[in-house]
């Protein structure tokens, strides 16, 4: 049983329906949060996450935005506190991901993936900042990508690429702005998961794909109080993948 680092914190994780996200949720709930679960069209598997939650004895809600919608976001994010009073975390999980030659992009695709990986993140950050601020505390965790620090080709990935190291930039800037608020901002940049839709031919150098609990014990490391000197770092978990 995780130690109740966490006790009575509230936080959001954005795409917590199903994958990573709900295991985000769900090691959230183990550690003490009441944790709301974000989804956009999974309202069936959303309403189970909770479920779960609550069984765990945390409470939680479902919330629905399309998150590339700044008013939509700014609804959210009122709503929330205006149930539970504040928001301590926030996981900034969605992020879509399309494996795609770049000269076989379209201009819908390219600016789907940036505002998937980029925008998203960007606008619930500053949703949830000035909640943050007037509390004088915040922990905001950006999910990013095990290559989001290095200036590379990968044709494939290109606007995934520019979206994550987007975010990284992000991360860091805001890790500067918000200190003197008691606001801390980092990065969790995984490297291949057990269920990633694209895996290379052979696995990293530890010899096997990252679990979830993988991530959930970078998270909990970045959000333990221990780690509050901790700010505008990108943790990679991958396992010695491409470094």
């Amino acid at each position: 049983m995780p130690l109740m680092l966490l006790i009575d914190k509230v936080a959001v994780v954005t795409g917590s329906a199903k994958r990573t996200g709900k295991a985000i949720a769900l090691a959230l709930a183990r550690s003490g949060a009441d944790v709301i679960v974000h989804y956009n069209k999974s309202r069936k598997e959303a309403d189970k996450v909770v479920a779960e939650i609550k069984k765990l004895g945390r409470d939680s809600m479902a919330v629905k935005a399309e998150l590339r919608n700044f008013s939509e976001v700014k609804a959210m994010f009122r709503k929330i506190v205006k149930k539970f009073r504040k928001i301590d975390i926030l996981v900034n999980n969605v992020g879509n991901f399309i494996y795609k030659d770049i000269s076989k992009f379209t201009s819908e695709e390219w600016q789907y993936q940036i505002d998937t990986t980029l925008n998203t993140t960007f606008h619930c950050c500053m949703a949830a900042l000035p909640y943050m601020r007037r509390q004088k505390f915040g922990r905001i965790i950006n999910m990013g990508d095990s290559g989001a620090h290095k200036i590379e080709s990968v044709p494939p990935l290109t606007a995934y690429r520019i979206g994550k190291t987007g975010a990284l930039i992000l991360t860091k800037t805001l890790a500067v702005t918000e200190a003197k608020h008691n606001i801390n901002v980092n990065m969790l940049s995984p490297g291949v998961i057990f269920n990633t839709i694209s895996k290379p031919a052979d696995p990293p150098p530890k010899g096997r794909y990252a679990s979830y609990e993988d991530i959930t014990n970078g998270l909990l490391f970045l959000l333990d109080p221990k780690s509050e000197y901790i700010t505008g770092a990108n943790l990679v978990i991958g396992g010695g993948w491409r470094v």
